[in-house]
């Protein structure tokens, strides 16, 4: 009764949660080009899109995508060899130990002449795809281990989807060792097969049930109440005995079951209490409801992914090629791609800002973590403008080199994705950090200066140490107004009347800073029309550091846009990228 009452539990919420998914493919409405369209003209799309697919050569590229990046994951393959292992292990051992065990009265019975669950070679290829799936197991704890950035990364997410499947596999294995040692699992089959009022009890007055119980004491790891006494010609009766009453047509020896086998014999010496206390009840009913709460939880999980990562595949490899950029579907490509993602780290691990999560300890930074962000983004997730700062903070530093969508396995479109989010965050009032900065700055053009005139700054005093660069030996003190950074700089060269299309030029900025002026440079357009090529700097007959006070002006500036306050975590950030 409850195992028929939580196996359809399981299924109605498994159901319900799939559908749920699958709405949200319809419904978030990731970047700005997605806000108008509903999810009636995304569905009407997909629908068209797909029949239009079918009835064409894209049908091809579909059916290759599937078999070497869905079945054959050659994506994983070329990236880590051992991730494709552990993919590989996991995804075919547990398919394959689904049909063959978890469905096998309506999947194999059907299709296997003489199937039993207790014959070779479906015994022994159980325990192969169960052994299979331990080992994916250990291999995916392995890297959780010992990849460092995969650590600080695992979720709780992670973590339930791993314990769930551990303890479905684990409890199957000690359930079919607890079988194997049982003697009241001999027994029931005894009643059941030769006779209902046979008791293992009453072997001394029955040879033949004295001989059967000594063949399956030596050959099956039976452990009974008693030790039965053995000879070669009870053993050799005993094989008879069991030919005779068909035993041998529906068991093998267990022996072939090496992970279950093997198992049993560590279980051995404890076998008789294990049974007295019902081992093999209670590892029953773990077993099944851990596997009926991992089908209930699925949809919920990262393990979703194993049905939206493969439609990603196909759709995205479907969409280059036939070029559809129609809005809707474009739409529901983005929201499928966030269910897509195996929260693998493949992205994080290999991205080119990555090291910024090292001093800057903002796991936004990071692509893997950042499509969490982007899907509260997407759902009209409540969030605070602290929360919206972390992201904007993580979104804005990434440099757009592409190798995250080059190398991830699912085949997402990342890059896209990350200009998605620039696009949500500008609508809750988060811009990039740099328009942010600027415009503010710029907003105060006309505003009297705050800070009071004062003669030239002190060498190693600097501006009240607001500026870094002030403490070195070279700074705008030494500026002589020469005119040789203004001379050399690019921006300045594209216009006609620089002073006035700029504000202020490089030279007039460092005697503006010298005479405490730091409102005023930080309003002059060239702070933030700079380009950061050094020419200035490399140019200066003084050895001012010019290009890199103009960045840290602008850093200056982003504090003040974040009410003065630094940026947790973050120390000096330059042209150059040193941190």
């Amino acid at each position: 009764m409850l195992y028929t009452a939580s196996l359809y539990i399981a299924l109605l919420i498994f159901s319900v949660g799939c559908l749920w998914r699958l709405w949200t493919w319809f419904t978030l409405r990731v970047g700005d080009s997605a806000q108008n369209e509903t999810a009636s003209r995304r569905i009407v799309a997909a629908v068209k899109g797909i029949l239009s697919t079918l009835f064409s050569g894209a049908i091809f590229t579909m059916i290759r995508e599937f078999v070497f990046n869905v079945l054959l994951q050659w994506k994983i393959l070329k990236e880590n060899p051992l991730r494709w292992c552990m993919h590989m292990l996991i995804y075919l051992g547990f398919i394959l130990l689904f049909f063959l065990h978890a469905i096998d009265g309506t999947y194999s019975h059907p299709f296997f002449n003489n199937f039993y669950s207790t014959l070779n070679p479906y015994l022994s290829l159980r325990n192969i795809f169960g052994a299979m799936v331990i080992a994916g197991i250990i291999l995916a704890v392995y890297r959780r281990i010992t990849i460092k950035k995969l650590r600080s990364l695992t979720s709780p997410m992670d973590k339930y989807a791993i314990i769930i499947l551990a303890v479905i596999m684990l409890s199957g294995v000690f359930l079919e060792a607890s079988k194997i040692v049982s003697h009241q699992s001999f027994e029931r089959m005894l009643q059941e097969y030769v006779h209902p009022d046979l008791y293992i009890s009453d072997y001394e007055e029955d040879p033949y049930l004295e001989a059967l119980m000594a063949y399956w004491q030596e050959d099956y790891g039976v452990v009974f109440p008693s030790i039965i006494d053995v000879d070669e010609e009870k053993l050799e009766f005993g094989q008879r005995v069991n030919d005779e009453f068909l035993c041998s047509s529906c068991h093998s020896r267990p022996s072939s079951a090496f992970v279950s086998y093997g198992t049993a014999k560590l279980i051995s010496p404890a076998a008789n209490t294990l049974t007295r206390f019902g081992a093999e009840v209670w590892l029953w009913y773990i077993h099944f409801l851990a596997s009926f709460i991992g089908l209930a939880y699925l949809p919920f999980s990262k393990f979703f992914h194993i049905f939206s990562t493969p439609v990603s595949l196909v759709a995205n490899s479907v969409m280059k090629q036939t070029h559809d950029s129609q809005p809707a579907n474009t739409a529901t490509r983005r929201a499928m791609e966030l269910d897509a993602c195996m929260h693998c780290a493949t992205c994080s691990i290999h991205c080119s800002v990555g090291q910024i999560y090292k001093t800057m300890p903002n796991t936004s930074i990071l692509p893997s973590e950042k499509i969490i962000d982007l899907k509260r983004l997407a759902s009209r997730k409540e969030m605070d403008s602290g929360e919206l700062q972390r992201i904007s903070e993580g979104a804005y530093i990434c440099t757009s080199c592409h190798r995250c969508t080059d190398l991830c396995p699912a085949g997402i479109n990342l890059q896209d994705l990350w200009f998605c989010i620039r696009e949500d965050l500008a609508r809750h009032g988060f811009a990039e950090p740099f328009v942010q900065a600027r415009e503010k700055a710029l907003r105060l053009t006309k505003a009297p200066a705050q800070a009071p005139l004062i003669p030239y700054t002190p060498e190693g005093k600097g501006m009240r140490d607001e500026l870094l660069l002030s403490s070195q030996s070279n700074t705008f003190t030494h500026c002589y107004r020469c005119v040789t950074c203004s001379n050399e700089c690019p921006v300045v060269a594209c216009f006609d009347d620089p002073v006035k299309a700029l504000g202020l030029l490089p030279h007039q900025i460092m005697h503006a800073l010298g005479l405490g002026l730091r409102q005023e440079t930080l309003s002059a357009r060239m702070v933030w029309d700079c380009v950061t090529c050094y020419a200035c700097q490399e140019a200066c007959p003084q050895g001012v550091k010019v290009a890199d006070i103009l960045y840290e002006l602008r850093n200056i500036s982003y504090r003040d846009v974040k009410g003065n306050s630094p940026v947790k975590g973050v120390q000096k950030v330059t042209s150059k990228g040193n941190v």
